[in-house]
This record gives C-alpha cells, sequence and structure tokens, in this order.
C-alpha cells in the first residue's frame, strides 16, 4: 500500500502563505493582507498607535520651526501609523515623518495607501543604514524582535546619538517571560487569544514554526539593559499586553 504524507496549507492565516517553513515580510500576499493579520495577532494594536501618537504630543510641539524638523517610523510596514503621526501633526511647520521599510512591497502599498499629506514620505531602505537628521523623535514598532543582537545594540546607539536631548524614542516589543511558571501562563492565554480571533490550530502552529530562527524576542530586562547601554537613562514601561510590551525611552 502506498504510503502518502499528508501536507499541510502553508497558510497562517489572512491568506499569507509562507514558503519552506519561515516566515518572511517578502513572501507573497504578506503584504496585501498584512493589516488585518497583525491587528489579530498582536492584542491591542490599534491602541499602541494611539498611545504613540499621544506621547507624540510631548515630544514635537515645541520644536524649531524654523529649520527642517525629520522624526522616523522604522519598519513602517503600510504606514498606518506613520500617517497618523503625520496628521495627528500636519499644523507644525517644517515637521516632516518618515517611515522607513526595506520592503518594497510594503512601500508600494504605504504610498497607495498614503493620505493627502506633504509631511510624509516613505523610503524603501535598510533601517541600519538610513542616513538619519537629527531628530526628537523615533519609533520601532515591533522591529527590533526581528533583528539580531548585535544589530539591533547597533541601531539603538545609532538612533541615541541622532536623537536631540529631550528626545524620545518608543519601542514596541514582543517579550518572554524570565521565568518559566509566568511564560507558560501567558503561552496559554496568547494561544487562547489568537483562538478567539479566528486562527485555527494549524495556522497558529504552522505561524510558530515559521518564527523559528526568525524572531528572537528577549526578556523585559534584556531590553531595558540593551536601551540603557545605548545611554537612555530614562526608560519607562508604558503598555503590556501577554507578551507584548512597550517602552518610552528619552535622552
Amino acid at each position: 500500500m502506498e504510503n502518502k504524507t499528508q501536507k499541510l496549507d502553508p497558510t497562517v492565516g489572512d491568506k499569507i502563505k509562507i514558503i519552506n517553513n519561515k516566515w518572511s515580510f517578502s513572501s507573497k500576499n504578506c503584504a496585501v493582507n498584512f493589516r488585518q493579520h497583525v491587528k489579530k495577532s498582536i492584542p491591542n494594536y490599534d491602541e499602541g498607535h494611539e498611545l504613540i501618537c499621544q506621547i507624540s504630543d510631548y515630544f514635537v510641539r515645541n520644536i524649531c520651526s524654523s529649520k527642517k524638523n525629520f522624526c522616523y517610523d522604522l519598519g513602517s510596514s503600510l504606514g498606518d501609523l506613520s500617517n497618523k503621526l503625520a496628521s495627528r501633526h500636519e499644523s507644525i511647520d517644517n515637521l516632516y515623518w518618515v517611515g522607513i521599510d526595506k520592503e518594497p512591497q510594503m512601500i508600494d502599498l504605504a504610498n497607495e495607501y498614503k493620505k493627502n499629506l506633504s509631511n510624509l514620505d516613505f523610503h524603501e531602505q535598510d533601517i541600519l543604514s538610513y542616513p538619519y537628521e537629527k531628530s526628537t523623535f523615533f519609533v520601532c514598532n515591533y522591529i527590533l524582535q526581528f533583528l539580531s543582537k548585535c544589530k539591533r545594540s547597533e541601531l539603538i546607539k545609532t538612533i541615541y546619538e541622532n536623537l536631540l536631548p529631550g528626545g524620545a524614542l518608543i519601542v514596541y516589543e514582543k517579550v518572554i517571560e524570565s521565568q518559566v511558571f509566568f511564560h507558560d501562563i501567558l503561552s496559554n492565554l496568547y494561544i487562547n487569544y489568537k483562538f478567539s480571533k479566528g486562527f485555527s490550530a494549524q495556522e497558529i502552529l504552522l505561524k510558530q514554526e515559521s518564527l523559528r530562527g526568525v524572531l528572537k524576542p528577549m526578556t523585559r530586562q534584556e531590553n531595558l539593559n540593551l536601551l540603557d547601554s545605548a545611554g537612555f537613562s530614562e526608560v519607562s514601561l508604558i503598555a503590556k499586553s501577554l507578551f507584548f510590551e512597550g517602552y518610552l525611552a528619552v535622552k
């Protein structure tokens, strides 16, 4: 009798397919379906955007309007957060928002979705090599976790060097719990959360498998140490929902 091995459908939800069991932002249909997928995958995703926008008020309203000022959204994907920030501060003269992403499909769609805003541009470039101007505000929204620890350190140091005194960096990251007991509880709660959003068991398992070696979350203390080693002595935890945390770091 012929032994046939059943192949799993390589879909991790929302029509996003992976290749060779590995997650990639450049994979087919990822950019097109990214918005609905990330909102279902990360608790309080939209609320995080709103909090970032509110915090930005404290760092961009007193800029020197006699010269150009740039603020950066790193790993901007489809540009949803960039659009919100630029819209919120459209009335501030000489304040410009820059969304940076290395995936061509993401940038193409970001430009397509872009609102009629003269203070916002999207650049297709690697955030590690982008020529930043001195700034009062940076955002890294779920992007550091895809970099090696060495490159994370390099990027955070670059951001710190390009921040003006009193400027801020907001970082949102998926984290791992340092204590196994709490990590186990949150893992089960997160699986239940994804079930509640309509993901199937197969999609959840396949997504988990596809992120191995791609997603590299650290503990909260490791994230705080990373910021501290770059020079940020003032850091506050501003949000937490299951494995997802937000930090405000001020120079």
